[in-house]
């Protein structure tokens, strides 16, 4: 009887041999992909957010539309990230033009934006700055503020967070600001102590 059993699963093996081996390989890369994705799960945000990314040091971006130049944005270090296009800049400054042709030696700053960090992000085509927000217009007016957005194909300005706006010695205080830089047009929510000189609200 022992013997007749074991030749019935002798020939069960022989017979379905290349199923078998099937299910052993899809088995072993079963476990593997468990194995590769704990290991995954176990680095750190920031390693998985860098995977193929390109780090770049001392970097400079420019802005043409046509002839034109309309911004330049330089960071000590960068980071871009192939799969959603996107680039984060540290230590960075970004500047809006006066839009003017190559021709132009000293060109004209709308504004002067320098912050801890930028995230550029090029399907969306805005600016991110996070982090000690400093905007200077050419008018002499600062503003202060921890968040700001750049829309550069819009050419506009989003502060969603307060504010700080100093120019000679006067202070204004807003919950939030939008400025067209085309129209030239600026809106403060909430101002307190306003004293706004170059600008039309």
């Amino acid at each position: 009887m022992w013997f007749r059993d074991h030749e019935l699963f002798a020939g069960f093996l022989r017979e379905n041999r290349w199923e078998l081996l099937t299910l052993l390989v899809l088995a072993g890369l079963l476990s593997g992909g468990v194995v590769y994705y704990t290991q995954q799960s176990n680095l750190s945000p920031v390693i998985r957010e860098e995977r193929g990314a390109l780090k770049l040091e001392q970097v400079v971006i420019d802005d043409y539309r046509l002839d034109l130049k309309r911004w330049r944005m330089r960071g000590e270090r960068a980071i871009v990230l192939e799969t959603s296009r996107r680039m984060r800049i540290e230590q960075v400054r970004l500047e809006v033009f006066v839009p003017y042709s190559a021709a132009v030696n000293d060109p004209k700053v709308n504004l002067d934006i320098s912050a801890n960090e930028a995230l550029a992000e090029w399907q969306d085509q805005q600016i991110t700055l996070l982090g000690d927000v400093k905007i200077r217009h050419d008018t002499g007016l600062e503003i202060h503020t921890e968040v700001a957005v750049y829309d550069v194909q819009k050419e506009f300005l989003t502060i969603p967070k307060p504010l700080t706006i100093r120019q000679a010695g006067h202070v204004v205080t807003g919950d939030s600001l939008t400025y067209d830089l085309r129209r030239g047009k600026l809106k403060l929510v909430a101002p307190k102590a306003l004293f706004v000189h170059g600008f039309n609200s």
